[in-house]
């Protein structure tokens, strides 16, 4: 048994411990076998991504997060591969995607942790439905690889059922971009409904927070609820904030000044000032030109072609 195991089965134990219940109290409670738990804590069996759904709520802690957190035996270097590509994603640079999936490919073969390897594909499956989407705006094909991600970890799921099953930060992320892939297929209603359901599924101090809030702030702002767009896009951007996760406050300034526009607020001003201004601190020269170009053509807001706001 490797360390990481030895130190998931004895986190087990501790939690289940701290809640005053016995063994056999969770497994009457959870419908999971006696023998099976006592297996799992102590370190002679890998538990499934099924038996971890079915006893995070005994144990009043999401054991799937915490188990892929325990289990990745190199974080270090995958995180920062992530948080690169993320960053390339999130200014909508995805010229360099198929060199990233091959990338991860080679993580793959050079694992030997069954659930590193299991993590890493569900990250091959988004990046490659980014792929299709930019390849031919298969959107469709999108979904599908989306939904096998899910089911590397998770057999039997449905997503129909989505708000029943326990996700790690990797399934999350992948329900996630399916709630983005639905928006693309015109599906608002499911769009807006997993949104709703991330927002109060993940924790407020999760990297992944901001976005989700955003996220949603943009499914009101499709359906016309302005009020509301205003309210979720302000909580992402305080978040952000409190998070130190900064790498998008230009989008949520962007938004925040869409919806004030769209509500006759004054404030509109200062936060399309904002937006320009976070994009010259990451030097995105580019995306400042397309706020400005969409912010004028799109909703006419009065901006000259620098971004100046012009007297009216």
């Amino acid at each position: 048994m490797d360390k990481p195991f030895e130190s998931f089965a004895r986190q087990l134990k501790a939690i289940r411990k701290d809640i005053g219940l016995s063994q056999r109290e969770v497994s009457e409670a959870t419908g999971v076998a006696l023998r099976t738990l006592q297996m799992i804590e102590t370190g002679k069996v890998l538990p499934k991504i099924e038996t971890l759904q079915y006893l995070s709520p005994a144990y009043k802690v999401n054991l799937i997060q915490l188990f892929s957190e325990t289990m990745i035996s190199e974080p270090a270097m995958y995180y920062e591969f992530v948080k690169e590509v993320e960053w390339k994603i999130d200014q909508s640079d995805l010229s360099q995607l198929e060199k990233d999936i091959e990338t991860v490919k080679k993580f793959i073969e050079t694992q030997t942790s069954e659930y590193y390897i299991l993590l890493l594909n569900q990250y091959k499956a988004i990046l490659e439905s980014y792929a299709h989407i930019k390849k031919d705006s298969d959107y469709q094909k999108a979904l599908e690889i989306l939904i096998e991600g899910l089911k590397l970890t998770q057999p039997d799921y449905d997503l129909k059922q989505y708000e029943e099953y326990h996700y790690s930060p990797i399934e999350i992320r992948l329900l996630m971009n399916l709630a983005l892939v639905h928006w693309n297929l015109k599906k608002d209603e499911m769009y807006f409904d997993i949104l709703k359901f991330l927002s109060d599924y993940v924790s407020e101090n999760d990297n992944l927070y901001p976005k989700i809030l955003y996220n949603l702030s943009n499914a009101y702002g499709r359906f016309g609820n302005h009020e509301k767009e205003l309210e979720y896009v302000s909580k992402s951007i305080d978040a952000a904030i409190r998070l130190q996760s900064l790498k998008e406050l230009h989008f949520f300034y962007y938004t925040k000044a869409l919806a004030e526009y769209s509500l006759q607020d004054k404030n509109w001003k200062n936060s399309i000032r904002l937006a320009l201004s976070t994009c010259e601190a990451y030097k995105q020269e580019k995306m400042k030109e397309r706020f400005i170009y969409s912010a004028k053509a799109k909703f006419n807001m009065p901006i000259d072609d620098e971004g100046r706001i012009l007297n009216q």
